[in-house]
């Protein structure tokens, strides 16, 4: 997907050298305006705000509390500098919902210490990578 970034104006003139000074002088030359739209194309992928998080949380912790909150960052324009965010984790315990740029790590299950002690799990950050002519 593109989206606008940047407007370019040039001015085309264009003259008739071959013209002799008993010609009209106003009627040698003509102009038109050119407009050059640059678009952003989608090439830059988020970055998230740190590359590790530590959290601690104690047993009896009702699911829905978020733990939580991770950000990231597109240098894209508009639509481009869209993502989302998704979680890697096979306990199913948690849950990302992304807003904006950042993404809510939630409690969706409880945990119990003595069954599991750490978990450990990637958030990952997708960009919408969408090329259109």
């Amino acid at each position: 997907m593109f989206s606008l970034k940047k407007n370019v104006l040039l001015s085309l003139y264009i003259n008739d050298d071959q013209a002799s000074q008993a010609d009209k002088p106003s009627e040698r030359y003509s102009i038109a305006v050119v407009v050059i739209n640059v678009t952003d194309v989608n090439n830059h992928a988020p970055v998230m705000g740190s590359r590790a998080y530590n959290v601690s949380i104690t047993e009896g912790v009702r699911p829905g509390f978020t733990l939580l909150t991770v950000t990231a960052k597109d240098e894209d324009l508009g639509d481009n500098a869209v993502f989302h965010f998704d979680l890697d984790d096979s306990s199913n315990t948690f849950e990302v919902v992304t807003k904006g740029t950042q993404g809510e790590i939630h409690l969706i299950l409880p945990v119990d210490r003595e069954a599991q002690e750490i978990y450990v799990f990637q958030v990952r950050h997708k960009a919408k990578l969408s090329y259109t002519c």
